[in-house]
């Protein structure tokens, strides 16, 4: 085990800041509405320069905090972690860094990334989804497009764009459907979709609608 005095030189052994990727903090020491349940942070080019962008997930709130120094990035995921488990970062390497009860730290899972993309990304370009790849959303977690963290699993990316563009279509007829309307789903499957439109109607817009699905197929019903 590495203690909190040591952790930063231990880590930046493995850690190269200029192959950054990106890094998600998880696990919780303890629930609470005041902190966040997950960050993530990545690299992105914004107003022509380099910063390193950390997204709390507080409640459900998320807000945004851009840093410039990169010398600071690896202490500051350090002193994060003070009410957190785990942490995972890609760069030159990828890793898991946990930390237990007494705050000692430890890492894990240590391997030299393959073709890891280190381009920066350009955060006035990105594709603006109604849902976000890294923000956890339980319904999409239990139907297996997304994992634990919030991230899209691969095969399902395909997937996660469909819904994204149903719901762009949803969010252009969406004035014209009335609060507390009852909306019929026929050949509803695997309700994905279903899913998604209950999601942007009732969560995201606050429409309080009833939606019923139907299928003559036993099995995805």
């Amino acid at each position: 085990m590495i203690t909190k005095d040591n952790i930063l030189e231990k880590l930046q052994e493995f850690i190269n800041i200029d192959y950054f990727s990106k890094a998600i903090i998880s696990n919780p020491i303890k629930k609470s509405e005041e902190l966040p349940k997950k960050i993530d942070i990545k690299k992105i080019m914004l107003k022509d320069k380099i910063c390193f962008q950390f997204t709390y997930y507080i409640d459900k709130k998320v807000t945004h905090e851009n840093i410039e120094d990169a010398n600071i990035i690896l202490e500051k995921i350090i002193n994060i972690m003070e009410n957190f488990k785990q942490c995972n970062i890609l760069a030159n390497n990828s890793l898991t860094l946990l930390k237990n009860k007494k705050g000692e730290f430890k890492i894990t899972g240590v391997k030299k990334s393959i073709n890891v993309d280190i381009t920066v990304q350009t955060h006035n370009k990105q594709k603006n989804y109604i849902l976000k790849d890294g923000e956890y959303i339980d319904w999409l977690y239990k139907l297996g497009v997304m994992d634990k963290n919030g991230i899209v699993v691969s095969h399902k990316q395909k997937k996660f764009r469909q819904i994204n563009k149903f719901l762009e279509m949803l969010k252009d007829v969406e004035e014209n459907l009335p609060k507390n309307a009852k909306i019929i789903d026929m050949g509803c499957g695997k309700s994905y979709l279903t899913f998604a439109m209950y999601y942007y109607f009732n969560i995201i817009k606050s429409k309080n609608v009833t939606i019923n699905g139907y299928d003559l197929k036993k099995d995805v019903v």
